[in-house]
C-alpha cells in the first residue's frame, strides 16, 4: 500500500487510507505501518457508509468525490492492485 500510494504521488494523484472497523487503540497501532496520514474510523462508519465488505479496501473516486472504482482484499503488487482499480 505504502508503494502504491508513493506512485500515485509521483503522477500527481491523491490518496488517502482510512483505517477502522476496530478499537482506536488497535487502529492507531495499524496506522503506525504506513508512511503517510491516516484517516481513522475506528466506529466503521465510513466503511458502512460506502458497503465496504473486506479490508483492505481501495476506492478510486474522480474529482468531484464520485467513486469510480473500488476494490476489497490485498494484493500482492502495486501493478496487481493498479490493474484491479483501473488506474
Amino acid at each position: 500500500i505504502n508503494d502504491l500510494v508513493k506512485e500515485l504521488e509521483q503522477e500527481g494523484i491523491s490518496s488517502s487510507i482510512v483505517i477502522g472497523k476496530d478499537s482506536k487503540r488497535n487502529v492507531l497501532d495499524y496506522s503506525k505501518h504506513y508512511e503517510t496520514s491516516i484517516l481513522v474510523d475506528s466506529d466503521g462508519v465510513f466503511f458502512d457508509k460506502v458497503g465496504a465488505n473486506g479490508v483492505p479496501y481501495f476506492a478510486v473516486s474522480d474529482k468531484k468525490g464520485k467513486r469510480i472504482s473500488h476494490m476489497s482484499g490485498g494484493y500482492t503488487t502495486v501493478e496487481r492492485m493498479r490493474d484491479k482499480l483501473n488506474i
